[in-house]
């Protein structure tokens, strides 16, 4: 989690500044998605649409070897996200916070705090 959490961190500071608007309003439709899903207790549309959320936006840091690391680190965790939800679909989730703290970042232009967002979901994970 400590390296996912920082290649992440940076991703989201990069794609920060990066941005277009079209990207972002894809953003805010993927969070609604992933909100609704969570709301209807679905777990596997809400991983889905975390997983796209995020994609979408390290899509935009523009460097594809960061990317790439940080996709093999996904598969690497994939198969224990879906433990969030085994059981009972009333596991906290905490992209339903993070992910509108990042969306506020990246409209502000403010790399650090979409950083700061990304390391707070990881730690949270972690623990």
């Amino acid at each position: 989690f400590l390296i996912r959490s920082e290649l992440e961190a940076l991703a989201g500071r990069l794609a920060c500044g990066r941005v277009e608007a079209d990207r972002l309003v894809r953003l805010e439709a993927i969070y609604d998605t992933h909100a609704a899903a969570i709301r209807a207790e679905d777990g596997s549309g809400a991983l889905a649409a975390n997983a796209t959320f995020h994609a979408t936006l390290y899509a935009a840091c523009g460097l594809p070897t960061l990317i790439q690391m940080i996709d093999s680190l996904w598969l690497q965790v994939g198969p224990s996200l879906n433990l969030l939800f085994s059981g009972s679909t009333q596991a906290p989730w905490i992209g339903a916070t993070t992910h509108p703290a990042m969306i506020r970042a990246i409209r502000n232009g403010d790399g650090p705090a979409a950083a700061s967002a990304m390391t707070d979901l990881l730690d949270h994970l972690s623990d």
